[in-house]
């Protein structure tokens, strides 16, 4: 297109960096502030493609001099960089230190537009295009700053997140170490290796099991398989069997099991199954575990036949509950 414009290269790249920079905005400004669907935006956009195209068909018939679109373009910036303030301080809800990041480059911004509008008017083209192109850096550099401002807040945020977390599963892991089961289970050993050393060592196994499971379960942060927590169920109330004898059965109807399930979400229903419900009745208390599929959805079932409780008291409790 050079000898069409009849301009130099250097005058060409001037203007053309012109051109695009409010396309550059536009851009930047449809992705950052989530404006597709502004018709602010679509206006501007199909104002700004008809005048690119314009420039051309108007210059390949000599009708006029390329370079005195300039002004147009120059338009369409300011128009740009308005709506971009306006998103940014006025629609975007963002701290204030942001907003003080955003002013510096936006200041620069405007004066380099306004010194291009007077070297213009001046008829100064020697460095025609040079200012805006470094106001558009100084933007760009301001978005820098404040997304780097932004990973640094995201960071620490994450760090007290994480040191809240590491806290709750040290509290978690502190409810899972039932001092009375621990006890109980400790108990039943010793008296064990007096009349049933074979037992009291398989005791001892399940035992070590258990607290491997519990740690392993402990440190997992996504979901684990339903069959790991299934095992770690079962050794649960293995040990549970040999604390308290036959007067506790455990009964599975697992029909489904091909499923995903956050760490301890069932064994800690088994267990307040077993406490408050079938250790404290009469008689034989069953717990029962059942999975089954139904209309797309899983569902996991919990069931004992233990003293349960008077579901009129609820109102009445001040207790929090908080393990579940």
């Amino acid at each position: 297109f050079l000898p069409v414009f009849s301009v130099n290269i250097r005058d060409y790249i001037k203007v053309f960096s012109l051109t695009v920079m409010p396309m550059i905005l536009i851009l930047y400004s449809k992705d950052k502030y989530y404006i597709r669907e502004s018709v602010a935006y679509k206006l501007q956009m199909i104002i700004y493609l008809i005048s690119f195209i314009l420039s051309f068909i108007l210059q390949l018939l000599g009708i006029t001099e390329f370079v005195e679109l300039i002004p147009l373009m120059i338009s369409l910036m300011i128009i740009t960089t308005i709506y971009i303030i306006y998103n940014v301080f006025f629609k975007e809800k963002l701290p204030i230190k942001y907003k003080i990041i955003y002013g510096c480059g936006f200041t620069i911004l405007i004066f380099c537009i306004v010194k291009e509008m007077i070297m213009y008017t001046n008829n100064e083209f020697n460095f025609l295009g040079m200012y805006i192109r470094s106001g558009g850096i100084c933007f760009l550099f301001s978005q820098l700053t404040v997304e780097l401002v932004k990973l640094s807040d995201e960071l620490r945020e994450q760090k007290i997140i994480n040191t809240q977390l590491e806290e709750c599963r040290i509290k978690v892991m502190s409810r899972q170490m039932e001092s009375h089961f621990f006890s109980n289970v400790l108990i039943t050993i010793q008296d064990l290796c007096y009349t049933e050393p074979e037992l009291a060592a398989d005791t001892i196994g399940l035992f070590y099991s258990y607290l491997r499971s519990n740690m392993n379960l402990l440190e997992q942060s996504g979901t684990i398989s339903f069959s790991y927590e299934r095992d770690y169920i079962l050794t649960y109330m293995k040990i549970q069997r040999i604390c308290f004898g036959e007067e506790i059965e455990y009964v599975e109807d697992i029909k489904f099991d091909d499923i995903k399930i956050p760490p301890l979400t069932i064994q800690p229903l088994i267990e307040n199954a077993f406490r408050h419900g079938v250790r404290k009745r009469s008689g034989i208390g069953i717990i029962k575990l059942s999975t089954f599929c139904e209309y797309e959805n899983i569902f996991i079932l919990i069931e004992d036949n233990g003293v349960g409780f008077d579901i009129n008291k609820l109102n009445d409790l001040q207790c929090v509950f908080s393990s579940t």
